[in-house]
């Protein structure tokens, strides 16, 4: 549950960013406060997971932008635990796109 934290936190705080500005927009026109630092060092941290790349132009406020690279790690540590074949061929199976569309039939026939 952590390892979603950031990516959560994230998106939250890029989403809002501009409500944020536009509240604080006094305190920082004065200077009272700086760049969010948290923000900053959260981001800086999301940036080392590998696989996470920022876009060149703004930040994305969705939040599966900032989960994808966290669940594909994930994804890569619970592969690489499967021991046997059999294992990883159920693991890559039930991960595999589409692979719960049979659930969507299930009643209606």
């Amino acid at each position: 549950m952590s390892s979603l934290a950031l990516p959560a936190y994230l998106a939250s705080a890029e989403s809002t960013v501009s409500l944020q500005n536009t509240i604080l927009e006094e305190v920082i026109s004065k200077h009272l406060i700086s760049e969010d630092e948290m923000f900053a060092t959260y981001l800086s941290k999301w940036q080392g997971i590998p696989g996470a790349a920022l876009p060149s132009d703004s930040l994305p406020a969705k939040q599966s932008f900032w989960d994808t690279p966290v669940i594909t790690q994930v994804r890569l540590v619970v592969e690489e635990s499967k021991l046997d074949a059999f294992q990883r061929a159920q693991f890559l199976a039930s991960s595999a796109p589409h692979s719960g569309d049979w659930l969507h039939h299930v009643g209606s026939g």
